[in-house]
């Protein structure tokens, strides 16, 4: 009512959360943070009531959007091999994106993603670089990659989304390849001056 004031405030979130005041000052700023993996829409409802008892109650729909959680994730066959072997990584999270698109970041919402294959190699693209890296080649999500350096690698990947949302996973021993360097030693044999042998051991 005219000449009263506001002595109570209250903001109620449809998650369950809310924030009471008693006798609050305006313009009014808060901070509330909504956390569902799940993601979705939530309305925030504002109810004031003056010194008179009055109340006066609004609803703003869908006031906070919470995107879900990316859903990040990658597989490989672990293979291991000599000299140089190839692994085979799938990026699950375009796979799982074809089948459930709601769920699962698409690739127009990213505005960065980090392929990191643990031997030094490292692909960096988005929505419109090394896509192919992201998708594979033949939009399967398959990705190939030939390990030359010796040792067991993790293949990690990062995803950034267009809205600030990062997400990171790490497959461990993606590949192991061993390489072999071989070393030939060569014996002289003085003692037989006419006819001198060489002994070769590797």
């Amino acid at each position: 009512m005219p000449g009263s004031s506001v002595v109570r405030g209250s903001y109620v979130f449809s998650d369950g959360g809310f924030i009471n005041e008693l006798n609050p000052q305006f313009p009014k700023k808060f901070c509330y943070s909504v956390k569902d993996p799940r993601g979705g829409t939530f309305d925030l409802a504002v109810e004031m009531e003056d010194s008179n008892g009055c109340i006066a109650r609004k609803v703003y729909p869908a006031a906070v959007k919470v995107w879900p959680r990316l859903g990040v994730s990658i597989r490989s066959n672990a293979p291991t091999g000599c000299d140089s072997t190839t692994a085979t990584i799938t990026n699950l999270t375009y796979q799982n994106w074809l089948l459930e698109p709601d769920k699962f970041i698409g690739l127009e919402y990213l505005a960065k993603f980090e392929f990191d294959f643990g031997d030094g190699n490292v692909i960096i693209g988005d929505s419109n670089t090394n896509t192919e890296y992201w998708t594979g080649k033949n939009n399967d999500g398959v990705i190939k990659h030939l390990y030359k350096s010796n040792g067991t690698f993790d293949a990690t990947l990062k995803v950034i989304s267009i809205f600030g949302c990062e997400e990171t996973f790490t497959y461990k021993a993606a590949a192991t390849n061993i390489k072999i360097a071989p070393v030939i030693l060569a014996d002289y044999d003085s003692s037989c001056v006419g006819e001198p042998d060489v002994n070769f051991r590797l």
